[in-house]
């Protein structure tokens, strides 16, 4: 028996068979027991081998898209109002003998628990010149009825033999839940005042017109003190009277509140059985209660963004990162801090460095008895940890400590690696070369620098590769070290492609991660470039034009950025800056996240400039809003965003600029 080495390297193979002919690629992927990707010349896409000869009859395949919220099912949106929500049903069909769908397919079958069923055939979305073997999109939009239930769906297909398709599209799905939201009304509570002790009637009305029922747990009130629940919030409200759904019924629960607190306020939420929830209720102010004892403050994580489970964001950065330091004062009592508190300690080595007074975060989020303080501050290298405390501000002066026993570890500080063009030859000014090329000919090789000034080398070096904004199969694509340019923390690092396939111009993007986590920074992390161009054999050589993110000197953009940055909110404006005034534009805002993917595109037109004093003198500027959420809604987490300001006019005429936006929560 030959012992394996995996230090001198161990060979692996397979043998299959390929049923479809045609020009193939491949590459090969390994992770180690540490799910490390690994890396080398193999990981490269390669074009072969070429199969002729006739296909053997393979049933067609359903397949999800792949696109955002088609990843796991063929349906969007997942639930919505009768007759009025669109819902798309979107599936890819793919035939490896590369034959179109027989007549009427591929479709969609749609069931109630009723037992009706509707059947919808789908439209081709794709472009007229992707083929059947390379797979093709196709989708219907429609609205739905109220159902007796929640709906069933599933996809069919057939190819032009009469094979029927197979694959994870002709899973029966569930879904979408088609109904109208509960209505809450009539919210109150009685006493509107009393004393610590008293018992206070919450109630509110809840109406289904479909004679839905309340979902478990449901209708719920929500009590608060500043703003904030107060412990054992939200509570439960059971039935009380009423027959009828569809006209209303009245839930309650009647609750002893123990603070003497002049900040009372409340809200009720619910949702139906098929979880649609209602449009929670205002909040309303009171009751107001008075008498009891005085009760300890209490500091808490936030319990949002990236302050779950501790007070700081980010957990590790560079010497020139603000690090936000967040908490919760809570005093049932209604107690202000004490001047000076909430107090912010910082160690490193076990001995304190620093202490900073943390201030009232946002008026809009609870009051200073019971809201946010925060603290921002850079450190210098090395590894830190800290504690917070408070005292009440009257005459018990209680006292308060977060975490109760022993520090919170964090943050880590290093310095950030360095990811920059080489300035040979053909990557002086970006990252590709040559910067044009011919189809299934030309060899471009991708190349940067990679420097870390503690000697540590990257986790790793990925290029994402894009043809028309969509992101090219196999990337991101690990860089190797080009042997004999230095060691693994100051070297070149490349890969190489013997060619591109198909015609049109390609945009590529860098990414790197130090071995400590740390984000690279540099040149060649500023964003999306564009290169190479290929063209078909025999074109002529296309005249080389300037990457996305520079400004010709036709064009009149000379600047972009963003303000507030950092945004702590997450809303942010994306300003453009002219020199001169301009209507008619059409602008258009991408942000990316640090991976190169899309997270968010707004377009206005017909826009107009307007003067405004900017750090280049009064200029006239265009701007959008970003509010800090990705394309269905959601917010973002904290980071680093890349985003491009692209701006037309009526002659024609592109101008666009990059810049960075700093999210911090």
């Amino acid at each position: 028996k030959i012992p394996i080495d995996y230090v001198k390297g161990v060979e692996y193979y397979t043998v299959i068979s390929l049923p479809y002919s045609g020009t193939y690629t491949y590459r090969f992927a390994a992770k180690d027991r540490n799910g490390v990707l690994a890396l080398g010349t193999p990981t490269q896409e390669y074009i072969g081998p070429i199969l002729t000869g006739v296909d053997a009859p393979v049933a067609p395949l359903l397949l999800w898209t792949g696109e955002r919220n088609y990843l796991y099912d063929g349906l969007d949106p997942e639930q919505g109002e009768p007759n009025s929500t669109i819902f798309t049903y979107r599936v890819k069909y793919s035939d490896g003998n590369n034959e179109a769908p027989l007549a009427g397919y591929p479709r969609v079958k749609i069931k109630t628990t009723g037992g009706t069923e509707i059947i919808l055939p789908l439209t081709r979305v794709s472009p007229a010149t992707v083929t059947y073997a390379a797979g093709v999109l196709y989708e219907t939009r429609t609205t739905l009825p109220v159902p007796t239930g929640v709906y069933t769906y599933q996809f069919e297909a057939k190819d032009i033999t009469g094979l029927t398709a197979r694959g994870a599209g002709i899973q029966v799905k569930i879904a979408p839940a088609v109904n109208s939201a509960p209505v809450l009304s009539y919210g109150g509570v009685n006493p509107q005042s009393g004393n610590v002790g008293d018992r206070y009637t919450f109630s509110v009305r809840y109406q289904d017109s479909e004679g839905h029922v309340p979902y478990s747990g449901y209708p719920k009130v929500h009590i608060l003190i500043g703003g904030v629940d107060i412990p054992g919030s939200p509570i439960i409200l059971p039935y009380h009277h009423g027959e009828n759904i569809s006209s209303g019924r009245v839930y309650y629960n009647s609750l002893i509140l123990a603070y003497n607190n002049s900040n009372y306020s409340y809200y009720f939420e619910a949702m139906d059985i098929y979880r649609k929830m209602a449009t929670s209720t205002d909040t309303y102010d009171g009751p107001v209660v008075t008498g009891g004892v005085n009760w300890r403050p209490e500091l808490l994580w936030v319990g949002t963004g990236g302050y779950v489970s501790d007070g700081l964001e980010p957990e590790m950065g560079t010497t020139g990162t603000i690090f936000t330091f967040k908490v919760r004062y809570r005093d049932l009592n209604n107690d202000l801090p004490k001047p000076g508190y909430p107090l912010l300690h910082i160690k490193k080595n076990g001995n304190e460095v620093a202490t900073l007074t943390m201030t009232w975060f946002d008026d809009t989020i609870g009051t200073q008895s019971c809201g946010i303080y925060m603290a921002t501050m850079t450190l210098q290298t090395g590894s830190y940890k800290y504690w917070i405390e408070a005292y009440e501000n009257n005459a018990a002066n209680q006292y308060v400590k977060l975490p109760a026993t022993g520090d919170k570890s964090g943050p880590a500080v290093t310095n950030a690696p360095i990811l920059t063009w080489t300035g040979e030859s053909g990557f002086t000014s970006d990252g590709v070369d040559p910067d044009y090329g011919t189809v299934n000919v030309t060899s471009f090789t991708y190349k940067v620098r990679y420097y870390d000034i503690d000697g540590e080398e990257p986790q790793y070096i990925h290029l994402w590769v894009y043809k028309d904004d969509v992101r090219m199969a196999g990337s991101p694509f690990p860089l190797s070290l080009v042997p004999g340019s230095g060691p693994k923390w100051d070297g070149y690092y490349r890969i190489v492609f013997p060619c591109f396939t198909e015609p049109g111009t390609y945009t590529y993007l860098f990414n790197a991660i130090g071995k400590d986590g740390m984000m690279c920074v540099g040149s060649a992390t500023a964003g999306t470039m564009t290169g190479p161009i290929v063209v078909i054999q025999g074109s002529p050589a296309p005249p080389i034009t300037p990457p996305l993110n520079e400004t010709t000197t036709d064009f009149n953009l000379i600047d972009a950025y963003n303000c507030p940055n950092p945004t702590y909110d997450g809303i942010t404006d994306i300003v453009g800056v002219l020199d001169a005034a301009a209507s008619g534009l059409r602008v258009i805002v991408n942000i990316y996240d640090i991976a190169g993917d899309l997270v968010w595109s707004e377009e206005k037109s017909g826009i107009s400039s307007t003067p405004r004093n900017t750090v280049h003198g009064t200029k006239e500027v265009v701007e959008i809003e970003w509010k800090g959420r990705n394309d269905v809604g959601k917010e973002v987490a904290n980071g680093v965003y890349i985003f491009r300001m692209i701006i037309s006019n009526n002659e024609g005429k592109t101008m666009s600029k990059l810049g960075k936006i700093a999210v911090i929560r």
